[in-house]
């Protein structure tokens, strides 16, 4: 409820904003994303001599749907800023500790993007977009009565877009596609495997996700 407060009021106060100053702009954006990388696994170290085999780069079972909001800025005629708020969803993705269980993956992704923009004719105009921030997520599994055996946070996230727009009246939609990276943080609570192994310590690892989305977003 206070994102949803949070959101509408930035949309308020954008709204008196642009009023002011043709040089903002409002781009809500709709797109799906699809895993392009074959998962692979890595080896983590725990606090003692033992090895265990963890998962690395990972993908998702079924395309990943997100909406986000964007408020930009033009520095100049060919080159803006963007400051974005997302959220996403990957459906009936596999559970982290019991086989044929499926669980949702929520991302709240926000980032700052650079867009540089050159118009093709008299409506058409063709864009570049680069991102970065954070991907906002909190998963947790598995509780025993003092802990959660496995919990999966956030981490940084990379975009690179390319899009083709056409002015509409005041409004220009805009079809874009591009790369996205991002990181999950993962820690792990085994308890006791083997008499070498401290039964208390957590095993943290990364695991990767490389995707290709397809866009389309509308400039208010």
């Amino acid at each position: 409820m206070m994102r949803l407060l949070l959101i509408l009021c930035t949309i308020l106060c954008t709204q008196n904003i642009f009023g002011q100053d043709s040089r903002f702009s409002l781009e809500p954006e709709f797109q799906t994303s699809f895993s392009i990388v074959e998962p692979t696994r890595q080896s983590v170290f725990i606090p003692s001599t033992a090895v265990i085999n963890m998962p690395d780069i990972m993908n998702f079972r079924f395309p990943v749907y997100g909406a986000s909001m964007h408020i930009n800025y033009d520095l100049s005629n060919h080159f803006a800023l963007g400051l974005g708020m997302g959220v996403s969803v990957a459906k009936f993705e596999n559970h982290p500790l019991f086989g044929g269980e499926y669980v949702d993956q929520v991302m709240v992704p926000y980032t700052l993007k650079l867009r540089y923009k050159r118009d093709i004719g008299e409506k058409w105009n063709f864009l570049v977009d680069l991102g970065g921030g954070y991907q906002y997520a909190d998963q947790r599994f598995g509780w025993d009565g003092d802990k959660f055996t496995h919990s999966r946070k956030g981490g940084p996230i990379l975009t690179a877009d390319v899009g083709i727009g056409r002015q509409v009246g005041k409004y220009t939609p805009t079809l874009k596609v591009g790369y996205e990276y991002f990181q999950f943080q993962n820690k792990h609570y085994y308890g006791w495997i083997d008499s070498d192994i401290d039964p208390n310590a957590n095993i943290v690892y990364t695991t990767k996700y490389h995707m290709i989305n397809v866009a389309l977003s509308v400039r208010i």
